[in-house]
């Protein structure tokens, strides 16, 4: 029996359907439970990062020391110890003074004593259009904040100061604590200029101005946030902030 043209097609065109449709269906299954598998690693990730940050940050909440340091051009210019419950650093009697002439010798201090985190601030953070024309007074004496890091970072200490009028700085405190006392008051009157410390910290870590040792899952996850989601936050914090006042 010979089956005509016009119904045997129609049925071949079917039978290639229920087949197309067969192989559609298993693989969108196969992509459903990828989909599905991959979904919860997904949330097994997020989870343990969110729990992991979610501890970082209550640990340092909860305090600890803080070592705050300045380089340039990967040297450590000076570096000094805020340790829980002190004060901001502002004033000489609450600096110490860390006795570390490189950033090996600093971060093998940080992994040699439990507890600190040191936070590694680029000279080059000062020279930024909207941070450079910040000014701080120095025993008198108004100086941009660019001015201050610099005789912070200088190698030559004596002749900075003699060009700003401070010469007597080095006759009243050793050459470390001046330039201590100088980083302090250079990054202090940046944070005051900001009026947000947390953000003002958190955007230029973002950035890459300032490096954290050792760097957990806090850091790394503010590191890599995503730019647009990170915006969000600050606003979400800054607007609390002004809340808050």
């Amino acid at each position: 029996m010979i089956i005509p043209r016009e119904v045997l097609y129609p049925v071949l065109l079917f039978i290639a359907f229920l087949i197309v449709l067969n192989i559609l269906a298993r693989l969108v299954k196969g992509l459903f439970k990828v989909f599905m598998t991959l979904s919860l690693l997904l949330v097994i990730v997020l989870g343990a990062v969110f729990v992991a940050v979610y501890k970082d940050a209550r640990a340092i909440t909860q305090g600890g020391s803080v070592v705050m340091a300045l380089d340039q051009d990967k040297k450590l210019c000076v570096a000094f110890i805020i340790k829980a419950g002190e004060g901001n650093g502002q004033e000489p009697g609450d600096l110490q003074v860390l006795n570390a002439t490189s950033i090996s010798g600093l971060k093998h201090f940080i992994d040699s004593h439990e507890g600190f985190r040191a936070f590694i601030v680029h000279k080059s953070m000062f020279e930024k259009p909207n941070i450079s024309s910040v000014k701080a007074v120095i025993a008198g004496k108004e100086l941009s904040v660019s001015e201050i890091a610099s005789i912070a970072c200088s190698s030559e200490l004596a002749n900075s100061l003699q060009q700003q009028g401070l010469t007597f700085l080095s006759q009243q405190m050793d050459d470390t604590t001046v330039k201590a006392l100088m980083f302090a008051s250079a990054y202090s009157k940046a944070i005051e200029e900001h009026g947000n410390p947390g953000l003002f910290l958190a955007e230029h870590i973002k950035q890459g101005d300032i490096d954290v040792y050792p760097k957990s899952m806090l850091f790394k996850v503010l590191k890599f946030m995503p730019r647009a989601l990170f915006n969000k936050v600050a606003a979400k914090f800054s607007s609390e902030g002004v809340k808050n006042k």
